[in-house]
């Protein structure tokens, strides 16, 4: 009697793999929509679809390993973070982990999913779906015009870690059985594409291909900024490290703030030829990156921050492959010579405009006035902390020491000056 239960559990336990089996989607799994966002800050999706036979299937979990060209990373250390992702809530939100001995990244898996219960899934069909969009940001520049030739690895690996990537589905209705491409002691039936490559235990070389499309060659020409904000600058070539100071993650004690640099046409300055958005150093140095293709090209060079006044070249420089501009050594290296002096033989751009008078703050209209006074004045009777639009300083509190400051500008009309 005892044997016979146990062939009819054996032929249950096998009757319901089956079945299970039977139920395995086909998943399609590529890189889409990639893009240098600046020299240093590099941005892709992760897309998934139901492909063949399977007209959907509900997404439960996600995880990858994703290889990442080692030229491309030009021993920078790399850090890691999830931007945006279209699944439901939680949406897709794992943790990260870079390996710098192989430039590999691990994306864990999304949590806040694993009870059946609560039957948190994506319904996933034909049309493509972005699993979540990955920012990749360098401490120093990625090398020019190398692909970053991203690829999914399909072998687990304990040390160096290394995850495998791989989905995780429900089964039917009612969210009551959740099921892993490779979990242990089943086979998985349905068929995995990972950038158009099928997916095979035989692979030869453990990893999807590099799908050209999504690995854009990022030529960029250099440009070495110097440049000083008022508000921060601490004398001795030296300013505040406004990111560390206001609590910034992943800042340094050598960065001052993020800038905003632009390149405009000196035949219609009123357009934007490229946009870099990047860190100003605390000793007033930036390396800023524009596309080889505006060489040759006269523009001006637009410098913005989130509490200064914009400001302009003198007058259009010649973009080369390496060049150079220098706003804090001269008042007539800005346009209209709309520098503040804040040390013998040393200038800097405005600080004060923090507000716009619809918009409100963090918001700019390139103007020191009544707006930015108002707002300041709220900011400072409350003592406002943390990285404030109002913090002129960069010490991380509004305190009276911003208030001379917008006062000082507010009282002189300070105001954007540019063709």
């Amino acid at each position: 009697m005892q044997k016979t239960y146990a062939l009819v559990a054996l032929f249950f336990s096998l009757f319901i793999a089956e079945k299970v089996n039977g139920q395995d989607p086909n998943v399609s799994v590529y890189f889409a929509n990639a893009q240098n966002v600046s020299s240093n800050v590099f941005r892709f999706d992760i897309m998934i679809k139901a492909v063949g036979t399977t007209s959907t299937f509900q997404l439960r979990t996600f995880q990858a390993g994703i290889f990442l060209n080692p030229t491309f990373a030009n021993g920078g250390t790399v850090y890691i973070d999830n931007v945006s992702s279209s699944l439901v809530a939680p949406g897709y939100n794992g943790s990260f982990q870079w390996n710098p001995s192989d430039n590999f990244i691990n994306c864990s898996v999304n949590t806040g999913v694993r009870t059946a219960s609560g039957c948190i899934s994506t319904v996933t069909g034909t049309t493509e779906l972005k699993i979540a969009t990955i920012q990749i940001s360098n401490t120093t520049s990625f090398s020019t015009c190398v692909t970053p030739d991203l690829k999914f690895n399909y072998v687990q690996s304990i040390s160096p870690l290394r995850l495998r990537t791989s989905v995780s589905w429900r089964s039917g209705t009612g969210c009551t059985t959740n099921y892993d491409m490779f979990y242990p002691n089943r086979t998985y039936t349905g068929q995995a594409y990972f950038n158009n490559e099928l997916y095979s235990i035989n692979d030869a070389d453990g990893s999807s291909p590099v799908i050209t499309a999504a690995n854009p060659q990022f030529c960029f020409s250099t440009l070495n900024l110097t440049a000083f904000i008022e508000g921060y600058y601490l004398g001795g070539g030296a300013q505040q490290p406004a990111l560390i100071s206001c609590g910034v993650n992943r800042s340094t004690s050598l960065q001052a703030d993020t800038i905003t640099v632009e390149l405009r046409p000196a035949s219609n300055p009123s357009t934007v030829s490229s946009k870099y958005q990047g860190i100003l150093n605390t000793n007033g140095t930036a390396q800023v990156a524009f596309p080889t293709s505006l060489i040759g090209q006269q523009c001006y060079i637009v410098l913005k921050h989130r509490n200064s006044i914009e400001t302009w070249s003198a007058s259009p420089v010649t973009v080369a492959a390496s060049m150079s501009y220098n706003f804090s050594n001269a008042a007539n290296k800005a346009y209209g010579n709309n520098l503040q002096q804040v040390a013998a033989g040393v200038w800097a751009i405005y600080s004060g405009d923090i507000s716009d008078a619809i918009l409100g703050v963090g918001y700019q209209d390139g103007v020191v006035e009544s707006q930015d006074y108002a707002d300041m004045e709220n900011a400072n009777y409350i003592t406002k902390v943390g990285y404030a639009a109002e913090d002129l300083t960069g010490d991380g509190v509004v305190e009276s020491a911003d208030y001379a400051l917008i006062e000082n500008a507010n009282y002189v009309s300070v105001f954007s000056i540019h063709p």
